[in-house]
């Protein structure tokens, strides 16, 4: 796969095939981005064969074939698609490593330069156990958003608590926070729906409230 992504032409007999035919040329540039789908594609078609080896190995090129994609620069524009590929690798990474998340989930955080991506994606494939997923979410979010104890809100939420001022926009000693910026934002969406998926939805409804 990654030498067709690099191939820019193909070649076969013409005409009956003899001696001394030229090979017909057909220009046939292949996406990147299109071999890592069909990369993915493959791996849950293995796993529905229940051949893992075979469905790891498809998620490793397609990692591979991403690691490429990516040494083409930095990810800056919210609107590179290259954002919707790297997702799409992680989570399927982060599905097939649920059963041992460790390793693969600190490659990830290590990637992502945080630890909610990581968190959020093992809590949405089952690699993080159901009693720990409001614990550790919380704690994600806390690593970007930290004017908010979430599990105290989570304990108040009986009592009817006051709303909860969005993120950079509470007051505190120093004056108004620093917001956690467009992709920060991005990341604790996915944190809520991360809670909401683990069925946590009293942790769920703080973040909610907190990104209103």
């Amino acid at each position: 796969l990654r030498a067709a992504a690099a191939a820019q032409g193909g070649g076969g007999k013409a005409g009956g095939g003899g001696a001394g035919v030229a090979a017909a040329q057909i220009p046939a540039a292949v996406s990147p981005a299109w071999l890592v789908e069909l990369s993915l594609h493959l791996a849950f078609g293995h796993e529905d064969a229940s051949d893992l080896v075979s469905a790891q190995k498809a998620v490793d090129a397609a990692s591979a074939l991403l690691d490429d994609m990516l040494k083409q620069g930095p990810l800056a524009d919210l609107k590179d698609p290259r954002w919707h590929i790297r997702e799409l690798v992680w989570n399927a990474r982060a599905h097939f490593a649920r059963k041992q998340p460790d390793k693969v989930r600190q490659e990830i955080n290590a990637a992502s330069g945080g630890t909610v991506t990581g968190t959020v994606l093992f809590v949405c494939n089952g690699g993080i156990p159901k009693e720990k997923c409001e614990d550790e979410l919380s704690a994600a979010w806390s690593a970007i958003d930290d004017g908010l104890d979430l599990r105290d809100a989570v304990k108040a939420s009986a009592a009817a608590p006051p709303p909860v001022p969005a993120p950079g926009k509470g007051q505190g000693s120093a004056g108004p926070r620093k917001g956690p910026g467009p992709q920060g934002l991005v990341e604790l969406a996915l944190a809520a729906r991360a809670a909401c998926s683990a069925r946590c939805f009293a942790l769920a409804q703080a973040m909610l409230a907190r990104l209103d």
